[in-house]
């Protein structure tokens, strides 16, 4: 292989372990890690060339056969023995394969080493490999080496807080910190006649998403009945801050549901793209559709200002690395 640029460490099942791990029933926890760990093969698209892709299970050599065909060369995956959740801390398990990592970063002074998420066991990884000896970079390692800013930044709550502070257009929202304020809020909503959407502080593809939109009450008493069954049995639920904010119904049509991808370093926050997300009826992310004419060209205008003040605030607060917006269009 040639000189290596990029080690690309999918640990996207890692970043959700916190609120899959609490998942009472094993066999729905087990669906839920094989899927995080089915989609580390997209992680095959991220940079271009002479890297190498740490995946919790390998990837078919059928697929790997046909990068060359749609122009990505030298590009290798490698896979720990052990398949637990948390594939930073089975990479340090697999003496073998901590071995082999070291050594492509001795052989390769200045490559950059690429995570879905900045968890602690990434950190962990980062700081073994360093007591090496060994020469390399992080692309989303925030300012101060400080993890709390991302899990802050990264959370429902601390993106609104931000968002507040640059006076962006945003719902109506409360903070909320257990059930009983949660109820609290929706009744106001309830009363007002106004639809909600409670969402807990992590969670992916419409998971820990509620809308009251979707719910038919037939009082408010039916109403705190439903909102207090949906937290005692999904374990999403489990811990707040949680947040209810006003549903914006989105415009008919195929580009109601936006989002803007950010890229931040110490130079600047650059806005990577702007792209349509397919958002199924009760509020479940299936992908995305990009290209020159899938955006109103004046919305996308806006969408791009709108990421790129985000993008500065966080680069003012230290984050580094990737993040992105989604958007509804009323």
């Amino acid at each position: 292989m040639k000189k290596v640029k990029n080690i690309i460490i999918a640990n996207d099942a890692e970043a959700f372990s916190a609120i899959i791990e609490r998942i009472a029933d094993e066999g729905r926890r087990s669906e839920k890690i094989r899927k995080e760990h089915f989609l580390s093969g997209r992680f095959l698209f991220w940079e271009c060339d002479n890297k190498i892709i740490v995946t919790p299970f390998k990837i078919d050599q059928a697929i790997l056969a046909q990068l060359p065909s749609i122009g990505y060369r030298d590009v290798e995956c490698w896979t720990p023995k052990g398949k637990g959740i948390n594939l930073c801390q089975e990479i340090q398990n697999d003496l073998a394969l901590f071995k082999k990592v070291k050594g492509v970063l001795r052989r390769n002074p200045g490559v950059i080493l690429s995570p879905y998420c900045y968890t602690k066991e990434f950190v962990n990884l980062v700081s073994s490999l360093r007591k090496t000896g060994t020469s390399f970079s992080i692309d989303q390692e925030p300012r101060g080496e400080d993890r709390r800013l991302v899990e802050h930044l990264g959370s429902k709550v601390g993106f609104r807080i931000e968002a507040q502070v640059l006076k962006l257009p945003s719902p109506e929202f409360y903070i909320c910190r257990n059930l009983g304020e949660v109820v609290d809020i929706c009744r106001y909503f309830f009363a007002e006649r106004k639809p909600f959407v409670i969402k807990a502080p992590s969670g992916e593809g419409g998971w820990g998403v509620f809308l009251s939109e979707k719910k038919r009450f037939a009082s408010r008493k039916g109403m705190e009945e439903v909102i207090i069954n949906e937290f005692e049995t999904d374990s999403i639920w489990a811990e707040g801050p949680f947040v209810v904010e006003a549903f914006i119904k989105p415009k008919k049509g195929g580009d109601s549901s936006p989002s803007a991808e950010v890229y931040v370093d110490d130079a600047r926050a650059r806005v990577t793209y702007v792209c349509n997300q397919i958002v199924y009826k009760e509020g479940k992310f299936v992908g995305i559709l990009m290209g020159k004419k899938c955006i109103e060209k004046r919305t996308e205008v806006l969408i791009f200002s709108i990421a790129q003040k985000m993008g500065e605030r966080y680069r003012a607060l230290g984050y580094r690395g990737f993040f992105d917006i989604d958007i509804v269009l009323s």
